[in-house]
């Protein structure tokens, strides 16, 4: 999901907490959220395309394919990428707040000539084992009150994204009920396409509203978008070249 996605739909939840008057209690200990965090980064747009390819050709769905595909809605055959499971290959040099990155890489012991051509994705890697600063231990514990007993001291910024992302899945799964949840599944949508269509009819009972083709077709579009934006409209013959 990219960060104009996630951040549009974070509205979204806002907007359906207001109206439902529900906060999630937050109860992830330490341990769990090390241990979440250890899970692997992804892979190269490289390995994606070919893995999808060979996928497509023999229907033999390998580790990259299991890990990189979401489940999809309505049979839909066109793949259902987790763009969060494909690296970020673009170098450091290229971000705006480069120089925040070269700062940060440096106060954590990185020295390296080349740093300006670290890829994104190896940057995360390293900044998931620094400890968080103090400003955002604060901010953490006045958001989620849950946490204002936790001694956050040890937390890296790795168990901080993982908590962001599982309290971010919470809170979207709390914008349905029950029985709307099971009468969506019920009529094959998957719960991973749950927050696009979130983001597109605004609440629940306008999705449930909708035909299955209609949703079948917004979907489609979706799954296409993404395997496009992230890698590349011809990711196919390019994927063939290799």
């Amino acid at each position: 999901m990219s960060k104009l996605t996630k951040i549009v739909l974070a509205c979204c939840l806002l907007l359906c907490l207001t109206v439902v008057g529900f906060v999630p209690a937050i109860t992830k200990d330490n341990t769990a959220l090390e241990k979440a965090a250890e899970t692997d980064l992804g892979y190269t747009r490289e390995e994606v395309k070919s893995a999808l390819l060979n996928y497509e050709r023999t229907g033999e769905a390998g580790a990259v394919v299991q890990s990189v595909l979401l489940p999809s809605s309505l049979g839909i055959s066109t793949p259902n990428l987790n763009t969060d499971k494909v690296l970020n290959e673009t170098p450091l040099k290229e971000y705006g707040n480069r120089e925040e990155y070269y700062e940060n890489l440096l106060a954590h012991g990185y020295d390296d000539s080349d740093m300006e051509n670290l890829p994104y994705w190896q940057y995360e890697q390293l900044s998931a084992n620094w400890l968080l600063d103090q400003s955002t231990r604060d901010l953490l514990a006045s958001t989620y009150p849950e946490l204002t007993d936790r001694d956050l001291s040890q937390w890296t910024i790795g168990m901080y994204r993982q908590f962001i992302e599982q309290s971010e899945e919470e809170l979207l799964m709390a914008c349905f009920t029950t029985e709307q949840q099971a009468a969506l599944e019920e009529r094959g949508i998957s719960s991973a396409d749950f927050g696009q269509l979130l983001l597109v009819y605004g609440q629940p009972e306008t999705i449930l509203a909708q035909s299955d083709e209609t949703l079948k077709t917004v979907l489609e579009d979706w799954y296409q978008t993404k395997l496009t934006l992230t890698l590349g409209a011809d990711w196919r013959v390019s994927a063939r070249k290799t």
